[in-house]
């Protein structure tokens, strides 16, 4: 069984370290990202807010645009 709990903060940790990454990346605001990216707002948001969690495909995206490790960004670490 899966502690929902603990779900809930790593995708929280994993957020964070999305937002973090995309101001390193020198986008100030979501919105920069996603409009330069082609990504849809209200999805990315999502993810960076911790309110969706996101698959493998999604983080990979997200490393290389942001130049940041994958496995700080997958809550599953394991590759398809």
């Amino acid at each position: 069984m899966v502690d929902k709990q603990a779900m809930k903060l790593e995708r929280q940790r994993i957020a964070k370290r999305l937002r973090q990454g995309r101001i390193n990346a020198g986008f100030p605001t979501a919105n920069h990202a996603s409009l330069k990216f082609g990504w849809g707002m209200k999805t990315y948001v999502q993810h960076e807010e911790a309110i969706k969690s996101f698959d493998y495909d999604t983080a990979l995206l997200y490393s290389k645009a942001f130049n940041i490790d994958i496995d700080l960004l997958n809550i599953n670490k394991v590759k398809k």
